[in-house]
């Protein structure tokens, strides 16, 4: 193996420079470097056919620079020669550093005589044979306190590579010096790949720049951030500064928040779909509630209707023929008067619940033209609306005319909304009754909006109940609204109703559209 370019990597200056000095009287040009982090920032620019390194360096060690540099096909073919203080208490095996041999440090002389014998092997067979891979540990011997730090080294190493949290030592330069097994993890890599790495590359533009500045200002306080995008992770990122002999370091821990966020996020989705269908299940409630109210509504009109009509029609007879008595007294008409005015009322009523029943109506889908319906309704109380003064404004869509419906059902519906904004707008100054007609899907939207005195948001989720009035006592029955949502529940649509008190109401109905025409 021919030898041109050889680099050193000590921490001790004397040795670099009396290993230098040597190599380069033999002719080899030699570079050094002080740790392992200056060594790999060397080697980006040169290519050594050795490499000589020191087992223990401050920031990336003897070991790793060593994975580090079998880990990189760049250096495949590079002959890797580690010199140790502590070989002999750390019974060294060079292949588990990948080395291609270790030298025991005991004395300047005993080294080169090794380095000397090393590469006349390599320049003779191209390798270093079996028996020359570990040279001087006989030369020095075992110390106590040197294996104590050394199990004390070893615990360390082993506790930061099983607590949960990644750890990353920084240079002042950003640079990664060491990194465990929790943080290589997190960033998806391996620890040779790493290692001399610059650790604000891995992070996102903003929160780099925040790290460069407080790491440029060698400011004293530790550094927080909440959240931290990492290779896809969401971490909590605390950084701190650490003075080791005069030299300025930052230990960066990373707690992976990944899972907790999924499941705060799972957590939130699940409370805000059980909040949806809580809110479901008691729209389906009052449903229920509502439709048992209107089949026993019913069920109670279809009685009503053969009770009570035949007595009210026998007593309203009976009134008429009294009132065409000629010796009445005029105080006994002005009562007749008014039990007719009663047994009005209560026809009303009883005819209202009958409609609601629907006896003997069947409802009788088909297509219908909405808007010539709407024309033709307004007609038949335009000259009502004109007494009270009201505008009719009426906003048809394009593709929006043709519906499936019962035209005579839904043309009372439309008569019992326009009577009920009639009454609303009563004492508005503005009076105007709006039609607006769109196309919702498979469906068609019919808006009817008034500019009446609008309806409070307590009254709005009754407005629909059987019996429920706004109106003055005498005023209204309080079956017109229950007996448009049957009638438009039936017809398979839907109604809505939106009201700001002073500004006025509006239905929307949502019916079929016709599927002959679609």
């Amino acid at each position: 193996m021919r030898i041109k370019n050889v680099l050193v990597a000590d921490n001790n200056d004397r040795i670099r420079r009396e290993l230098s000095h040597w190599l380069e009287q033999r002719g080899y040009t030699v570079r050094t470097a002080a740790d392992g982090l200056e060594a790999l920032e060397m080697l980006e620019a040169f290519l050594p056919e050795l490499i000589i390194v020191d087992r223990v360096m401050p920031g990336i060690d003897g070991a790793k620079l060593c994975r580090v540099i079998r880990g990189r096909e760049q250096f495949a073919g590079v002959c890797l020669i580690m010199i140790s203080s502590i070989a002999a208490e750390q019974c060294i095996d060079p292949a588990n550093y990948g080395v291609d041999a270790c030298i025991a440090k005991s004395g300047t002389d005993k080294l080169v005589a090794y380095l000397d014998m090393l590469l006349a092997e390599l320049a003779s067979h191209g390798t270093i044979r079996e028996d020359r891979r570990l040279l001087g540990v006989k030369d020095v011997t075992k110390r106590e306190v040197t294996l104590e730090l050394l199990a004390l080294q070893k615990h360390h190493e082993l506790v930061l590579d099983i607590i949960y949290d990644g750890v990353v030592v920084l240079n002042h330069q950003g640079r990664i010096t060491d990194i465990n097994h929790c943080a290589l993890v997190i960033f998806g890599d391996c620890e040779e790949e790493m290692l001399g790495g610059d650790f604000f590359s891995c992070l996102e533009t903003e929160q780099a720049e925040v790290l460069r500045r407080h790491v440029a200002g060698s400011d004293s306080d530790p550094l927080y951030l909440e959240a931290v995008n990492l290779n896809s992770r969401l971490v909590q990122l605390s950084l701190y500064p650490l003075h080791l002999q005069e030299a300025l370091y930052f230990v960066v821990l990373l707690h992976d928040i990944t899972k907790v966020r999924t499941t705060e996020e799972t957590l939130r989705q699940t409370t805000e779909n059980l909040r949806r269908s809580l809110m479901e299940l008691q729209g389906t409630q009052d449903a229920l509630v509502r439709q048992e109210k209107l089949a026993s509504i019913g069920t109670l009109a279809s009685g009503v209707a053969h009770e009570i009509l035949n007595p009210l029609n026998i007593i309203g007879t009976i009134v008429q023929m009294l009132k065409m008595e000629d010796e009445l007294p005029t105080e006994v008409h002005e009562q007749l008067d008014e039990v007719v005015v009663q047994i009005g009322r209560a026809t009303k009523i009883t005819s209202s619940l009958r409609n609601f029943s629907r006896q003997g109506q069947e409802i009788e889908i088909r297509e219908v033209d909405l808007h010539a319906l709407l024309d033709k309704t307004l007609e038949l109380i335009q000259h009502d609306l004109k007494l009270d003064n009201i505008e009719v404004q009426k906003h048809y869509g394009q593709e929006v005319s043709f519906i499936a419906a019962d035209p005579d059902q839904l043309a009372q519906v439309l008569i019992n909304l326009i009577h009920n904004a009639r009454d609303a707008m009563q004492d508005s100054k503005v009076r105007r009754l709006s039609f607006r007609t769109s196309r919702m899907g498979e469906m068609v939207g019919l808006a009817v909006a008034d500019s009446g005195s609008g309806i409070s948001a307590d009254h709005l989720p009754k407005l629909f109940d059987p019996f429920f009035t706004t109106k003055e006592p005498g005023s209204g029955t309080g079956m017109g609204l229950p007996i448009v949502h049957s009638i438009i529940e039936s017809m398979g649509g839907f109604i809505e109703v939106d009201s700001i008190p002073g500004r006025g109401t509006e239905f929307l109905i949502l019916l079929p559209r016709s599927t002959t025409t679609a």
